[in-house]
């Protein structure tokens, strides 16, 4: 097998325990029978059980991104865009497993430089796309602003903290208020 696909199913093997067991569970022993490999042979690939969970946040962002692009392509109208983007962007439940992936490597990421810049490349990709849809819809004439990039940083800061909410369990913010309040001040920003 090429060490790409391995590196892949390790990533697989990493994001199904995540799903499962949670992160506490998901050893290195353990993805690497799930992988088909020893946890040698996986160590020998990503050097550490954060260096695993690094890279399977990277593969598991870059599936998603193109997955969200294709299905934001096929909405013409900003507002639903926008409203698509928020559903994508928050995580589905308590714990979800790629919100648990990306706390445990935002955790990581003072003490390494290289994690934190995988972080900021990928962060990029979502606020990238939330640009794109407010300069869409800015053109159109559908949005109102006259500080476009201000928009984008409080709109998605303000997401970014409705996600922890969610993800942490927050009897104030289950998924449907922190949407709600998401689009309500996303919509107030761009009115």
């Amino acid at each position: 097998m090429p060490e790409e696909e391995r590196r892949a199913a390790v990533c697989r093997a990493a994001m199904e325990l995540i799903a499962e067991r949670g992160l506490e569970e998901t050893t290195l022993r353990a993805i690497g029978e799930l992988a088909g490999m020893s946890a040698g042979h996986v160590l020998y690939y990503f050097g550490s059980r954060d260096g695993i969970l690094v890279e399977t946040l990277a593969w598991s962002e870059a599936e998603l991104t193109e997955r969200r692009r294709a299905t934001l392509a096929k909405i013409k109208d900003p507002w639903k865009k926008l409203r698509k983007l928020a559903d994508l962007f928050l995580p589905d439940e308590r714990r979800d497993p790629r919100w648990a992936l990306w706390m445990e490597v935002t955790r990581l990421a003072p003490d390494d430089p290289d994690t934190l810049k995988a972080i900021d490349a990928l962060e990029q990709e979502w606020v990238d796309d939330l640009a794109d849809i407010i300069r869409y819809g800015t053109a159109s004439g559908i949005f109102s602003t006259d500080d476009a990039d201000g928009a984008v940083e409080r709109i998605s800061l303000l997401w970014e903290g409705l996600a922890t909410q969610v993800y942490s369990g927050s009897p104030s913010y289950p998924r449907s208020n922190a949407l709600r309040i998401a689009l309500d001040a996303t919509d107030r920003e761009l009115s």
